[in-house]
């Protein structure tokens, strides 16, 4: 746990990427720690929501929102 703070804090400094690093890291040791059977079950429990996710992101990209008063 001392290496990815002292990674956090010394060489990346911006919050999202840390965070976006420290949740792949996570989830990788996560998936190598259980049986793949029950990773194949996690990840076709989880594809609906993470497709969803996705085209809500590509959503959010493709249309920003339009802040001028009209």
């Amino acid at each position: 746990a001392k290496v990815p703070f002292e990674i956090n804090s010394y060489f990346l400094t911006d919050i999202a990427l840390n965070y976006t690093l420290m949740g792949v890291a996570f989830s990788a040791e996560l998936s190598n720690m259980a049986a793949p059977e029950q990773v194949e079950e996690v990840n076709g429990s989880f594809s609906p929501i993470l497709g969803i996710s996705l085209l809500a992101l590509i959503a959010d990209l493709g249309a920003p929102p339009d802040y001028q008063q009209q």
